[in-house]
């Protein structure tokens, strides 16, 4: 019964696997650099390009559902003197 377990377990790991890795073309635009101000989406297409780059040199095609959203660097606050 546990050998069915895992082997059901496996192969139902495999073909969700292959069901992700399916498909064509990224949904984001690649002549996008970097994170545009000017556009009202907020997506950090320079994160996008790097990961696209690494899947594809990989063999895999990431396709974005949620585009990962550009969030500024959060500003430091300069510490209070110690006393």
């Amino acid at each position: 019964m546990s050998r069915s377990v895992i082997s059901l377990g496996l192969v139902s790991a495999l073909f969700l696997a292959g069901c992700a890795s399916t498909g064509g073309s990224t949904s984001v635009a690649s002549e996008q650099k970097s994170f545009d101000p000017s556009k009202k989406d907020g997506v950090d297409y320079a994160y996008v390009e790097r990961m696209n780059r690494i899947a594809e040199q990989r063999g895999f095609i990431i396709k974005w559902v949620h585009p990962p959203q550009y969030r500024p660097p959060k500003a430091t606050e300069p510490e209070p003197d110690a006393q």
